[in-house]
């Protein structure tokens, strides 16, 4: 893959931040920002339609509930997505941080809590919008996904837990994924809003 200009890249970033401002959920919180000194320092975020903003990281918070502990629930999550540490956007993966709280997660490293998102990025080979990663991470809080049963990730125990105690079914059934604009992504327009999708 060759890698893209430094416009190119500034481009692509400005469209993936025009794709995120557009989702909408009730439980989904979304900023972004130039840097992480930025997100450190709680500086105010960019606007999603700021003209020739392409923020770099993103905070994002999951309001909805998430698993402690064994039987212990907590308020949501909230993430720093990097989304230039791999060094070749889009083609290499951002990287996902959770914020403590941290929460019981097979697919989160409880001291760090850096958050395994898969090869499905590297795969896309630049076709996954940061919106679809997004998604994605709401999946994994839910514990909405397909399983194989052979990768039980940073903590086994989380993974046995979730198929046993819970039948490997998602913590919140009736969580609804917000829909990507196709207008954005498709150009299409819709005569119907459509209020999320699964």
């Amino acid at each position: 893959m060759t890698p893209l200009s430094h416009d190119e890249r500034e481009q692509r970033l400005r469209y993936d931040f025009e794709v995120v401002g557009a989702l909408r959920s009730p439980w989904l919180q979304l900023s972004g920002f130039a840097s992480p000194a930025d997100v450190l320092a709680l500086r105010p975020p960019i606007a999603p339609r700021t003209p020739g903003a392409a923020p770099r990281h993103l905070l994002v918070r999951y309001a909805f509930p998430t698993l402690a502990g064994p039987g212990r629930w907590q308020d949501g999550a909230l993430l720093r997505i990097d989304l230039v540490a791999g060094g070749d956007y889009p083609f290499t993966r951002p990287a996902v941080t959770v914020l403590p709280p941290i929460p019981w997660n097979h697919r989160v490293h409880p001291p760090t809590g850096m958050m395994c998102i898969g090869t499905e990025w590297e795969d896309s080979r630049g076709q996954i919008l940061v919106a679809h990663l997004i998604v994605h991470l709401a999946r994994i809080l839910n514990f909405d996904e397909p399983h194989s049963g052979g990768d039980l990730g940073f903590q086994p125990e989380v993974a046995r837990y979730w198929q046993t105690a819970l039948g490997g079914r998602p913590l919140n059934p009736g969580l609804r994924y917000p829909a990507l604009p196709l207008h954005l992504t498709h150009g299409i327009r819709t005569t119907c809003q459509s209020a999320g999708a699964r």
